[in-house]
Order: C-alpha cells, then structure tokens, then sequence
C-alpha cells in the first residue's frame, strides 16, 4: 500500500515537475557577434562533413572555414576594444570598469606574508651560506693579482 501510494506520489511530481537538466553558460562575449556565430556554425558543420567523407576539397573547405573565423574574431575584438577604449579614454574609471567586467580580472590579493619570510634575518642567513670554503690562501691571491 505505502509501496503504490510512493510510486503514485513519484509519478505525479514526474508530470507535474519534471527533472530538468540546466547548462550553466559563461557570459558571451560581446565581440561574437551573429555573422560569427553563423560562421562558427558553418565551420562546425564542415568539420563534422570532413570527418564523415575525409576529401581533400572538403578538408581545405574546412580550414578555409577556419582561418575566416579566427580572423573574423580577431578583428571584431579589436574594434570592440578600440571603440570602447577611444570612447572612454577621458573617463578612465568607465574605461578600466568595463575593462575589468570584460577581463574577469579578481582582485582579491592576500597582502599577508608568510610566517617562513617574516623575518627578514633568516632570509639574509640563507643567502650568506654559500657552498664551499670562504678562506682563500694568500698564495691563490698573490696567483691572480700577478697574472692580471
């Protein structure tokens, strides 16, 4: 009876609230702009068509496919900047904002030093123990003081 009335319960929450899978996704770019991604997408139907026949004329359809993308991007990203930064260069808290929110650039920095390099004599001890003997014969002195 408990068995029926569970799998009862379980159906209905399947009909009415589905299990839903949700893909997280980075913000795009804003320099992809809609004629890239139907680039991209023609570069990728291209690459899948390579694979599937493996021709020479399909394979140079793809890399030329590919050099146009990269090219492509290559240059919409740097109108963006160079609009954005030459639209902002007065305004350099807008400029460096928008900068940082493009970048992802965290700052959060931990000025904390560490408990090994907080004393600054230990640091000097280690450097001043350099390998080999520090006492030099007055003959090897004389050696290269006379053989200039």
């Amino acid at each position: 009876m408990v068995d029926e009335f569970t799998s009862n319960m379980q159906w209905v929450f399947d009909i009415l609230a589905p299990i839903k899978i949700a893909y997280v996704r980075e913000t795009p770019y804003p320099w992809i702009t809609y004629n890239i991604k139907l680039l991209m997408r023609r570069r990728d139907e291209a690459q899948i068509r390579t694979k599937r026949t493996n021709t020479e004329s399909r394979l140079n359809y793809y890399r030329d496919l590919k050099y146009q993308v990269v090219q492509a991007i290559s240059r919409e990203k740097s109108a963006y900047f160079n609009t954005h930064i030459n639209s902002n260069f007065k305004n350099s808290a807008i400029l460096w904002n928008h900068l940082k929110r493009i970048i992802n650039i965290k700052q959060k920095y931990n000025h904390i030093i560490p408990e090994n390099l907080n004393d600054p004599t230990l640091i000097n001890t280690n450097f001043l123990k350099v390998p080999g003997s520090s006492g030099i014969s007055l003959e090897t002195i004389n050696f290269y003081n006379s053989h200039k």
